[in-house]
């Protein structure tokens, strides 16, 4: 319990101080139209045995369209979502080997919760997960 209040608390802390960063009038300057079509369109361009990359594109919600990769487990099911942003004069391919490695690692991770739930000294109820980098 002590570990989920600190976690709120950095949270809060976080958004409070990025908050305090913005100037006064700014809150509409990140307000989009939520509900307009995304109208995606994506293409294979490489397939392994434990991860796809698809070229996507979505149309923006100012002018245009926003292009990126896509990379998903080979595994078909439901899987955890990141999404990674470039910074300054970058380009998309930037964070492309990385977004492979998690893709095969969201399964490995998966097969370890197997393994975990598969044994009998295990509370299935009262399993946790911790994470670094």
């Amino acid at each position: 319990m002590k570990h989920s209040l600190l976690t709120q608390a950095s949270m809060f802390a976080i958004w409070t101080f990025v908050s305090a960063q913005l100037p006064d009038g700014t809150d509409t300057l990140f307000r989009y139209g939520r509900s307009k079509p995304l109208d995606m369109r994506d293409s294979l361009i490489e397939a392994t045995h434990s991860w796809n990359v698809f070229d996507v594109s979505y149309r923006s919600s100012r002018i245009g369209r926003v292009t990126g990769y896509l990379v998903t487990p080979s595994e078909k099911g439901r899987h955890a979502g990141i999404l990674f942003g470039h910074w300054g004069p970058g380009n998309r391919t930037e964070f492309l080997p990385e977004a492979k490695l998690y893709a095969q690692a969201v399964v490995d991770l998966r097969r370890g919760l197997d393994l975990l739930m598969s044994r009998k000294d295990v509370d299935t109820g009262r399993i946790a997960y911790v994470g670094h980098s």
